[in-house]
């Protein structure tokens, strides 16, 4: 047979075999990659592939505060509640009583001033009538005259804690920080404004105790009790509360 024969492939010639050209597959690996002229096949860089958990190249990171940075916004808003809702209740109690008659008499004044009383004669009525007057007219900032004023500072920052607790909490993320300082400025205001108050009632009570037993005879008939009330207590642990979900939002910003 003749080495001219038709071939309808075309004919190589035998000499000067032909080279891979540029971008042509190669014979032995059909469905690989485009072939560089003259790279060996093992040269070439492999597929990489994105590790598990990754964002790929070009797609847009994930936006918006996590779950536990929306409920540190919420629970900086609930305790900022209960701190105004325990300057309701009394800051400060008195109560005396007789051991020679049957008479006793109670008076309590919470965190804006605001006395309520119990016991016979007209002295408890004046007294709660004074104190209507003065929480009317203006709450004045000695404490000489015993007006408690903390109850309106705490209400004021704890507005503010609210507005931005609940921002937070609702995912608006550009506030997560401002809120967190706000939470834990708040929490130590109102820590601060509550110990203050404690202090100056335990020495206020000492000051009357000192007095009753200077009185001679009556101090054996008279039993008096003075001190703080329930609600200086839970806006106390409130105020804590809100201190360390302050320092919390800071730590958990996202």
């Amino acid at each position: 047979m003749s080495d001219n024969s038709y071939n309808p492939y075309g004919q190589q010639p035998q000499g000067n075999p032909q080279q891979p050209r540029y971008g042509a597959r190669h014979p032995q690996f059909p469905g690989g990659p485009p072939q560089q002229f003259g790279q060996p096949p093992h040269a070439q860089q492999p597929y990489q592939q994105q590790p598990y958990g990754q964002q790929p190249y070009g797609a847009p990171a994930a936006t918006g505060p996590s779950s536990r940075s929306k409920l540190v916004g919420w629970l900086m808003a609930l305790f900022a509640v209960i701190a105004i809702a325990c300057c309701f209740g009394p800051w400060a109690e008195a109560k005396v009583s007789s051991t020679m008659m049957p008479i006793s008499a109670s008076m309590s004044v919470n965190a804006f001033n605001h006395t309520s009383c119990s016991g016979p004669g007209d002295a408890c009525d004046e007294s709660d009538s004074d104190s209507s007057s003065t929480s009317a007219t203006g709450i004045s900032s000695d404490d000489e005259d015993g007006s408690i004023w903390e109850g309106w500072v705490i209400a004021v920052i704890g507005a503010a804690v609210i507005v931005l607790g609940v921002l937070r909490g609702l995912g608006k993320r550009a506030l997560s920080i401002p809120a967190a300082v706000a939470g834990a400025v708040g929490g130590l205001v109102v820590v601060g404004v509550t110990v203050y108050r404690w202090s100056w009632i335990h020495d206020k009570a000492g000051e009357a105790n000192d007095e009753l037993n200077a009185s001679g005879g009556m101090a054996g008939s008279i039993d008096f009790h003075f001190g703080s009330g329930w609600g200086l207590w839970l806006t106390l642990v409130a105020g804590v509360l809100l201190l360390l979900a302050g320092v919390g939002g800071l730590v958990k910003r996202q």
